[in-house]
């Protein structure tokens, strides 16, 4: 070997020699290091002690980095000069360094969470919340990646109070948020409430909202917000009669408002949008911060809020807006333009969307509005007036001179007969009266209003006629079973309206297009059926309240009777009484023939029964018919004077004549029954079967050979 060549082998032992030695070393001081790092986070966060503020430990780790960097470019030079010579006793010292300089990264790492916590809590106090927050997300994934820090023992309780931390911080960021906008709502005398709402426009605003977004509590922050704000600002401002204050000083707006919910909005339009203008801008200006690259807190809120407020502006203010005379629909014009300008405000200003044309097409068309707002009015004033009682009544009646005299009577056009154009004498309900006139009113507003909707208007009136045949008998149900006079006024107005209707559209021909056929004519048969429906509904009750009577009255159960009940007259007598209410309350009310019509229809039921109720005795003593006869002329004596004329009463109870023979039946011999009957020929034979007189006479007359012989002659 030449001397250059042991020089060069010496100076290569020499060279591994004392990088064993700066290895050795290197790992004596890590070692220390680890103890004090352990024993620091030990100190900070296994005990959670208050932290050092010296870096000694950080400026020890950086420097062994650096000597254990110096110490991987010997190796590596050492390597390339030994490769041959030394090659397993060189690796043998990169497997070493290599486990040293992990043990070393992850001491290093400690102390970076360390820095890195400080750094996150430093933030926090100079109000920089965002800064903040990507420092703990930071750490947070340091924590859950690095799986050689997962296996240290300290790890758990390292992860634990770097949650802690992050609690706190969230905490601190909410109590920020409560402090940036607060309420206060108070309950004033008379029902009075204030609500104040105070926007604290601090520097770092914007840092908070996008913490909260950041974890994930802006949207529960925002919907309780938005409700807030809705319900206890916009609504009422909007709804209610409201005294409202908006001030800006020094980076605090305020807004208060002053409201008793029972006093409704009696402001303009105009004034309401002036309001909520003011409103907005205060927000806008103090909720004017990004929470992403094109989202701002407004367009947040206006997702929220925009359908619920839009919804309440129209219903309550552009509604009612909407002008229903002629005379106010030129000003309605600047109103549209100021209320579009706010559209486009809120537009502009992120809380309503490009997409949301809620507002604008509300106003796009006033020529709608006005036709829909005149119908919508109709339509109310129908409906309060479906709700009038009954029983507040007019007295009506129709004449065929009263229909000359009218301005549109036509004899050529109006080729009907007198006594279909007069209209009976009877009493309405005023309420009748009122609906006829407001239909009248509709259809002239066509002729008094350019350049609406006409079609529209003339349907309208139609669908009061036909809400009037489905609302009213569900609206006045009881009334129209219980009451009599309910049930009769009802008819009347039936009868009443359906009699103006018949030539209404006539009337009104010229009013719209020559395609258009304008008639009410359709409406006659519903409005009648119904009237009917509703007086037979009653009479059926009324008829069922005799029959009910009657069967306590123990008339068909005279042959068990010892002597003849005093319950018989006592049952009759009432029914009578009731029959006579009827007519106090039918006979001034309905049609002269409507009425004879209703109580002989009722009067009928009454005779039939007793009627029957005699046919159905096998056995009547001599004292039986005698007190059968004193009661039934009762009866005979006080159904006529039901009626207007007494001859009437053939003509309306179809059994009145059948009551009266059966009256000389059971007070008459057999003489008088032969001769009534008169071989079949006369008025006893015109009511009465062969076999119901038969068993009249066998009831009444012992078995005789007179008896038999009259049976034998009725065939």
């Amino acid at each position: 070997m030449s001397y250059l060549a042991q020089v060069i082998a010496t100076a290569g032992e020499a060279e591994v020699v004392d990088l064993k030695s700066k290895i050795s070393e290197a790992e004596r001081k890590i070692a220390a290091l680890e103890v004090e790092v352990k024993d620091y986070f030990e100190n900070n966060y296994a005990k959670f002690a208050i932290l050092l503020q010296e870096n000694h430990l950080m400026i020890k780790a950086k420097d062994l980095i650096s000597e254990i960097d110096q110490l991987h470019e010997r190796v590596n030079s050492q390597v390339k000069r030994e490769l041959e010579s030394s090659v397993e006793e060189v690796k043998n010292l990169v497997v070493k360094l290599k486990e040293t300089d992990l043990c070393l990264r992850i001491v290093k790492q400690l102390l970076d969470i360390d820095e890195m916590i400080k750094a996150a809590e430093e933030d926090q106090s100079r109000n920089c919340y965002l800064e903040a927050a990507k420092k703990f997300k930071t750490l947070n994934e340091w924590l859950t990646t690095d799986v050689h820090i997962k296996n240290l023992h300290v790890y758990e309780s390292l992860a634990s109070y770097v949650s802690s931390l992050q609690m706190k911080f969230i905490n601190d960021s909410l109590i920020v948020w409560n402090k940036f906008i607060t309420w206060e709502e108070l309950q004033l005398p008379n029902n009075l409430t204030k609500v104040t709402l105070t926007i604290n426009n601090f520097d770092g605003k914007s840092d908070v909202i996008c913490v909260l977004m950041y974890y994930d509590y802006l949207d529960y922050e925002l919907k309780l917000l938005s409700r807030r704000l809705f319900d206890s600002l916009l609504k009422p401002i909007i709804k209610y009669k409201t005294s409202l204050k908006v001030n800006s000083n020094d980076g605090i707006s305020e807004i208060i408002v002053e409201f008793k919910e029972e006093d409704s909005r009696r402001s303009t339009c105009d004034q309401l949008i002036q309001e909520l203008s003011s409103v907005f801008s205060a927000l806008f200006e103090s909720l004017d911060a990004f929470i992403g690259a094109d989202e701002t807190f407004v367009n947040k809120l206006g997702e929220l809020l925009d359908t619920e407020f839009c919804e309440c502006l129209v219903e309550n203010c552009l509604y009612d807006a909407i002008p229903t005379k002629k005379e106010e629909f030129g000003d309605f014009d600047a109103t549209v333009a100021k209320i579009v300008e706010f559209d486009i405000f809120l537009k502009e200003n992120g809380f309503l969307k490009s997409t949301n044309n809620t507002i604008h097409d509300y106003v796009s068309n006033t020529n709608n509005l006005f036709v829909s707002k005149i119908c919508q009015t109709y339509l109310i004033t129908a409906r309060k007036i479906f709700d009038q009682d009954l029983h507040d009544m007019v007295q009506v009646s129709s004449s065929w001179n009263d229909r000359r005299s009218s301005k549109n009577f036509d004899e050529n056009d109006l080729s009907v007969c007198k006594n279909i154009m007069a209209y009976p004498k009877c009493y309405i309900s005023k309420s009748s009266q009122q609906l006829l006139q407001l239909i009248k009113n509709g259809l002239k507003e066509i002729t008094t209003t350019e350049n609406i909707n006409n079609l529209e208007l003339f349907y309208t009136m139609r669908n009061i006629i036909s809400l009037y045949c489905d609302l009213m008998p569900l609206k006045h149900d009881i009334l129209l079973k219980s009451i009599p006079q309910q049930a009769a006024l009802f008819f009347n107005n039936c009868m009443y309206l359906a009699h103006e209707l018949a030539t209404l559209g006539i009337q009104f021909s010229n009013l719209l297009q020559e395609n258009i056929i304008t008639t009410f004519v359709d409406f006659i048969d519903p409005l009648r059926s119904l009237g009917y429906s509703i007086l037979n509904s009653q009479i059926d009750i009324q008829r069922q309240q005799l029959l009910e009577i009657l069967s306590l009255s123990e008339l068909s159960s005279l042959v068990e009777q010892s002597e003849f009940p005093p319950s018989v007259e006592k049952s009759l007598r009432q029914c009578i009484r009731q029959l006579v209410l009827l007519q106090s309350v039918w006979q001034n009310i309905l049609p002269q023939n409507m009425y004879c019509k209703a109580i002989g229809t009722l009067c009928n039921a009454f005779v039939e029964k007793l009627i029957d109720s005699v046919l159905q005795l096998s056995d009547i003593t001599l004292d039986t018919a005698s007190q059968l006869t004193n009661v039934f002329t009762i009866v005979q004596d006080k159904i006529p004077e039901l009626f207007h004329d007494s001859k009437e009463i053939f003509r309306h109870v179809k059994l009145w004549s059948k009551f009266n023979e059966l009256l000389i039946v059971l007070n008459g011999s057999l003489k008088d029954i032969d001769d009534r009957w008169a071989d079949g020929k006369g008025p006893l034979a015109q009511e009465f079967s062969p076999e119901q007189i038969k068993h009249l006479i066998r009831a009444l007359f012992q078995h005789t050979d007179r008896r038999s012989a009259l049976l034998s002659r009725i065939r």
